[in-house]
């Protein structure tokens, strides 16, 4: 076995240790383990994009196969259309022919008629003007009739004077006078018939010039719809042939979409791989990170006085002081040990915000509170400035750590150290590092498996966020034992995106029951 110890610490550039400096050999096995944990961290970190990236590619890649499916869809419908739309193209050209042949009949039909209505309107004209002749006629016959019958009663009158030689002319004046007035009165019946026949000849005569105007009227309409009909029967034809183009393209592009439709379900079968090769990578990252606390767990058992050893330390006396505040609190009355394991949250927001006056200045905070969010509790502020007073006195107490905190069993931590307890400015950059305290860290470089370890493995089942009531329903084991101050977890993971920090965690206890945790951090060599 030492022997093999021996050719492992050459192989990875291990300075040669004897069998008398033992805890040299423990140190640097050390050393290279928390290497190997960083290494891992390192991978976990890339398999994690690498997973992000495929998952985002896998939908990316579902979604669009979703699209091409729908344009596939689409494509078929429009195809479809188009060939309705095609036949309809011929049937529009075949009907704007027909309309343009029945165009062409109305409009020579439309011309015959007008010179039909004009050959009418002159009769009718003509027979207005003989009508007009016969009784300018008539009135001349009126005349004369009237002049002989003046004639025939001045003959009379000249007969009776004669006596009996003029008797015989008398007679004659008398049938003279007799035959002028009734070609007198027939005369004027004549022209009265006339009159009224003129006075019904002028409406029918303005009915037919109107007539023959609405004709040409007709005729120009018509010629307009052959004109019209002509462009169509042009246009018909043009878009038959565009049509024809447009059906072609469309086939050759279904068939593309086709191509592409299957190629897409290769890719989104391809990322869906890489994203499950992706997860198992993880998974067997995961293991080589527990053989990683195992081995914590067992360096542990010698203390080195190493930077792990050190912190290992700091944390159970972390651990040992904020049970003393949270105690110190339930035993004067300012709280509940009830309070204290409720895991209940109130978000602040609107007047509450005034309540962190007290903290940090919150003056630039909006009326819809913080970004991201806070959250009071029943017990932080009878409890929190005491906290952040013993955290700080364990980071100054060695110079390797980055933080040391108060977290409970949902990864909610009451207060931060004083130098991310700043004021609030209204940047999200500054203030998400600047101000940290009252918020969950359940972000995506940190798991409640860190705040939970040691309650059993029903913790897995646990939502995120979850009530004391949750814990305690699920079967997890939250009462203190002699044990329980031995326990720790070391987790080594990416901070901030780049940091790579080895974050201890010990478990921290109030009136015997699990609060949660205290968590030490530093950066790994």
């Amino acid at each position: 076995m030492a022997v093999q110890l021996k050719k492992f610490l050459r192989s990875v550039g291990a300075p040669t240790f004897t069998w008398a400096d033992p805890k040299g050999i423990l140190s640097q096995v050390q050393t290279l383990t928390i290497g190997s944990a960083a290494g891992s961290a390192q991978t976990a970190l890339r398999l994690l994009s690498v997973s992000s990236q495929a998952k985002k590619v896998s939908t990316s890649l579902d979604q669009m196969l979703k699209t091409a499916e729908q344009l596939h869809t689409n494509f078929s419908s429009v195809s479809s259309a188009s060939g309705k739309t095609l036949a309809a193209a011929g049937e529009m050209q075949r009907l704007s022919m027909d309309g343009r042949d029945l165009s062409r009949r109305t409009s020579e039909s439309s011309a015959e008629l007008r010179i039909q209505m004009q050959a009418t309107v002159e009769h009718i004209e003509k027979l207005v003007q003989g009508i007009s002749s016969i009784i300018r006629v008539s009135e001349t016959i009126e005349a004369i009739a009237r002049k002989t019958t003046l004639l025939s009663f001045n003959a009379t009158i000249e007969a009776a004077r004669a006596g009996d030689q003029g008797r015989g002319f008398a007679v004659v004046a008398g049938e003279v006078r007799s035959l002028a007035q009734h070609t007198e009165a027939r005369t004027s019946e004549i022209k009265t018939i006339l009159d009224e026949l003129a006075v019904e000849l002028t409406p029918a005569r303005e009915a037919l010039q109107k007539s023959r105007e609405l004709v040409a009227s007709t005729g120009n309409d018509v010629r307009s719809v052959e004109e019209a009909l002509e462009r169509i029967a042009v246009l018909a034809i043009d878009t038959d042939r565009n049509m024809n183009s447009v059906a072609t393209v469309l086939n050759e592009l279904s068939d593309s979409i086709d191509s592409v439709f299957d190629n897409l379900k290769t890719a989104t079968a391809s990322a869906e791989s890489i994203a499950k090769d992706a997860k198992a990578l993880v998974k067997a990252n995961y293991a080589v990170s527990q053989m990683v606390e195992e081995c914590f767990v067992q360096y542990a058992k010698v203390d080195l006085d190493s930077t792990f050893h050190r912190n290992l330390r700091a944390g159970r006396e972390l651990a040992r002081l904020a049970k003393g505040v949270f105690e110190d609190a339930i035993n004067r009355g300012l709280c509940t040990l009830e309070d204290v394991l409720a895991c209940e949250y109130r978000e602040i927001k609107g007047a509450d915000i005034q309540s962190l006056s007290r903290l940090f200045d919150v003056s630039r905070v909006p009326a819809k509170g913080f970004d991201p969010p806070k959250y009071a509790t029943r017990y932080d502020a009878v409890c929190d400035v005491e906290i952040r007073r013993v955290m700080d006195l364990i980071k100054a107490s060695e110079p390797s750590i980055l933080y040391a905190t108060v977290l409970d069993l949902n990864l909610y931590m009451p207060i931060h150290h004083t130098e991310c307890s700043l004021d609030w400015t209204g940047n999200p950059d500054s203030d998400m590092s600047g101000n940290r305290m009252k918020r969950f860290f359940d972000g995506k470089w940190s798991s409640p498996e860190a705040t939970r370890f040691g309650i059993g493995p029903k913790a897995k089942d646990v939502p995120d966020r979850a009530s004391r009531q949750q814990f305690v329903q699920a079967g997890c084991d939250l009462l203190e034992h002699p044990d329980s101050a031995d326990k720790f977890i070391v987790r080594v993971m990416v901070r901030d995106a780049s940091e790579i920090v080895v974050s201890l965690s010990v478990p921290l206890h109030v009136k015997g029951q699990r609060y949660g945790v205290v968590s030490v951090g530093w950066a790994a060599a």
